[in-house]
């Protein structure tokens, strides 16, 4: 089950400092052009520093800039499931050409 967004979390409230910048940076360049420098984007860090807000605002300005191009949000547990469930049936590169 894909995570449901948050609308607050958009780019525009982030707060960027010395300890995300770089995550910001990565996060925006893989919601204007998906799939093509991140694909997946794995963000990890420190607690607070970020990472559910730009998570739901990859998703909801990839979303907003391509409706037909499919956006999910995924928690790691999911994730690894579906990653699991792959490896399982023998396909896993199906499972990251979805992504």
């Amino acid at each position: 089950m894909a995570a449901t967004l948050n609308p607050r979390y958009t780019f525009p409230q982030f707060i960027v400092g010395r300890s995300n910048e770089a995550a910001y940076a990565a996060a925006s360049a893989a919601a204007v052009a998906p799939g093509a420098l991140y694909n997946p984007i794995l963000l990890a860090g420190g607690t607070g520093l970020g990472k559910t807000h730009l998570a739901h605002a990859v998703t909801g300005e990839a979303s907003l800039r391509d409706p037909m191009r499919t956006a999910e949000l995924l928690t790691a547990d999911e994730f690894l499931r579906r990653l699991s469930a792959a490896v399982s049936a023998g396909t896993p590169e199906l499972l990251l050409d979805e992504l």
